[in-house]
Order: C-alpha cells, then sequence, then structure tokens
C-alpha cells in the first residue's frame, strides 16, 4: 500500500488545494494568471498615484492587495490633471519587487490622471460663521448678511473641518474679519480669509403717534419695533426707560425712531409752582407751602420761596410737588 492510501480523502483534497495556491503565487509558477490592466484614464485621490487606482488587478487576494499600495509616482495637485507615458508607467510598476516579466502587463500608449478634489463652498463657510457668532451674541437675532473669502483653493478628497484661527468681534455697521484654518482627514491644508457685515436685531422704540416738542412720553405714546442696530444711527432707544423724565426737543412724525438725542431732561416742576416744603430733622417733620423761583428737575436742587416766612430755601425735588428741604 503507498503512502496516499493512507492519507484520508479530506486531508487528501487540502493538500492539492495548498500545492495549488502555492503554485500560483511562487515566482515562476502560474504567472501567466496574474494580469494587470491599467486604464487610459482615472481619477486618484491622495499625494502619491497607486497602482490599484489606476489598474485593474487579477491576481491571487493577498499579491493583488500587495500589488494595489504599489506606488507609481507623485499625483497632480487636487483638481488638476497630467499626463503619462505608457512606457514611464511600466518601467515605474517593474521597479517593483512584486512584479516580474512573466505577469502580463497592459498599458496604453498614454495615461490621462486626474487628482480627486473638494471645493469649500459658501454654504459651509456660512454655517462655520454662523456657529461663531451664535456663540458670541448669545441669544440675540443676528443674521450674516455679506461675506467675502481669500485664500480658498480645491482641497483634496477627505474629511473636510474648519477651526477659527483668529477670532474678532463685530466692528462699526456689523463688519467682521476672521481667519479659518482647513483640515481634511485632520491634516491642515490651507488658511482662508473671511470678511464680511452682520445684522444683529433688537427691539427699538419709535413715536406711537404724533408727538410734539416739550411732549414728556408715556408707554400710550410709543411702540416697539425690530430693527439691526448697525443699519440705524446710535443712541436709538431700546425701552421707555432711557428717557424718563425726558421731554422732546422737536416734533416727531408716527413711526419715526426716537433717539437720545431728540430729548432733554424734562422738569418735574415749573417756575412759580406751589409745592410742598418739607423740613426734617431727626424725628422731627416740618410740612409748609412755597413756591418754586426755578424749574425743578428730579433729586436735583430747587430755588423755593416759603409763603409764611418769605424766605428763599434750597432743597431737592422729589416727586409728588414735593421739595425737601435741605440743611
Amino acid at each position: 500500500m503507498d503512502i496516499m492510501s493512507k492519507i484520508k480523502p479530506a486531508a487528501c483534497i487540502w493538500i492539492i488545494v495548498s500545492a495549488l495556491v502555492f503554485a500560483c503565487v511562487t515566482p515562476g509558477w502560474c504567472q501567466g494568471d496574474i494580469r494587470i490592466q491599467v486604464k487610459d484614464n482615472v481619477v486618484v485621490r491622495g499625494a502619491e498615484i497607486l497602482l490599484g487606482e489606476i489598474a485593474d488587478i487579477d491576481a491571487p487576494a493577498f499579491l493583488k492587495e500587495g500589488l494595489a499600495v504599489l506606488q507609481v509616482g507623485p499625483s497632480p495637485k487636487p483638481g488638476r490633471m497630467k499626463q503619462i507615458q505608457g512606457k514611464r508607467i511600466r518601467n515605474l510598476i517593474m521597479g517593483h519587487d512584486l512584479v516580474d516579466d512573466e505577469m502580463l502587463i497592459d498599458i496604453p500608449k498614454r495615461v490621462f490622471i486626474k487628482r480627486g478634489s473638494q471645493a469649500l463652498g459658501e454654504e459651509r463657510l456660512k454655517e462655520e460663521i454662523e456657529g461663531y457668532f451664535s456663540g458670541l451674541l448669545g441669544n440675540q437675532e443676528f443674521k450674516v448678511k455679506e461675506f467675502q473669502v481669500r485664500g480658498r483653493e480645491p482641497y483634496p478628497d477627505g474629511n473636510l473641518s474648519l477651526v477659527i484661527d483668529k477670532a474678532g468681534g463685530l466692528g462699526k455697521k456689523g463688519r467682521f474679519s476672521l481667519y479659518l484654518k482647513v483640515f481634511v482627514d485632520g491634516v491642515k491644508k490651507d488658511r482662508v480669509s473671511v470678511r464680511g457685515r452682520v445684522a444683529v436685531y433688537r427691539p427699538v422704540i419709535c413715536a406711537g403717534r404724533n408727538l410734539e416738542k416739550g411732549d414728556v412720553l408715556t408707554p400710550e405714546d410709543v411702540k416697539v419695533k425690530t430693527a439691526d442696530i448697525f443699519s440705524i444711527d446710535e443712541g436709538y432707544l431700546e425701552t421707555l426707560g432711557d428717557v424718563k423724565h425726558m421731554a422732546l426737543t422737536v416734533n416727531m412724525h408716527k413711526g419715526e425712531l426716537l433717539k437720545k438725542k431728540n430729548f432733554r431732561l424734562a422738569p418735574m416742576m415749573n417756575k412759580g409752582d406751589v409745592v410742598k416744603l418739607v423740613a426734617r430733622k431727626n424725628r422731627l417733620s416740618i410740612v409748609t407751602l412755597g413756591v418754586c423761583r426755578e424749574d425743578g428737575y428730579a433729586n436735583r436742587p430747587v430755588m423755593v420761596e416759603n409763603l409764611k416766612s418769605g424766605k428763599l430755601v434750597r432743597g431737592l425735588v422729589k416727586k409728588d410737588a414735593t421739595v425737601e428741604v435741605l440743611f
């Protein structure tokens, strides 16, 4: 009985398959079954041209994997194309240890290779800018009205990300200037400059009716509207409290924006008004009447004539036509 008769059938099959695999991957064995077909035009991704990107490779799996990562030269810049002569590509391929003359290599006369690329679109930039100003302005309503980018170019394929490099606030009329770093797959590729304008919207006070010079406003005299604060002059009013005890210095039309420069402090009492004079010392309080000898403003000194004694006294103007005598 020979040795093969002593081996179980399953073991025989394993030996035969192993021998065939060994024969196909050992130099000089079955090399005619390995074929490399280079394409005449192709798009590559990386900085180096890989054989697996420009050719169809017919070979055993592990050998195909090794051949696919062989570098055959530098890629063009992202978005650019270059032409390489077939002879040069053949020489580059044959220069690797995994390749020999018995492999079938089919290469066209010339090969056109383009580097894949991606653009940094305006929507992506706007999204990044809006995210930055959202953190800067908090809950304030705003809108990026315009922006311009300098330094933008095609970038390699991959995961593109942006990082604010040099931050800044909002200047006059809502102008801004930012710098952003551009990364692809975690590697810095560029730094771009972005300039533009942001509108910030806030409530402002307008005339609710036609107003006249000298009017001291009440809540019924005004209305609130939302406006871009960078498109209006400085000195706008956000609340009626901004002009409390203030009188208009000009006539205003309904809907017109109210500004601080349009107001002056309004007197709480006028010259000639009869007021209540209050003199306090320790726990003693004396109340009498007097006549204002000048206009009186809130919490400011005013000259008053005591109606009983005829003497002139100075006191602080308080609400309810009251003057507290100063000692």
